[in-house]
């Protein structure tokens, strides 16, 4: 299990979302999905599972770079960005996943 810690910025939109920043998310890589853990005032988790997994594509902000991660599972928020300053090797570990997946 690989793990990274950052930021994310996850809602309905990007106007109906909540930001938590650096350190306060962890996102780890396990057997068949991402787990998305925020530990900022309250602890919420989101999984979603590799194969529900729509696009993942980078997009520069003014001083960072974020992960945009694309999925079509009904619980969890649709909108989710997640910024890390190890943005080259979770893109990697993501399309190593995607690649191993045939998706």
């Amino acid at each position: 299990m690989m793990s990274f810690r950052g930021g994310i910025r996850i809602g309905t939109s990007r106007w109906n979302s909540l930001n938590f920043t650096w350190p306060f998310v962890s996102v780890s890589f396990e057997n068949d999905c991402f787990r998305i853990i925020t530990s900022f005032l309250q602890r919420k988790e989101y999984v979603i599972l590799y194969n529900n997994v729509t696009n993942i594509s980078c997009k520069s902000f003014l001083f960072y770079k974020g992960v945009i991660i694309e999925h079509n599972m009904p619980a969890v928020p649709s909108y989710i960005i997640f910024w890390t300053r190890q943005t080259d090797s979770f893109l990697q570990l993501c399309k190593s996943i995607r690649q191993n997946l045939c998706l």
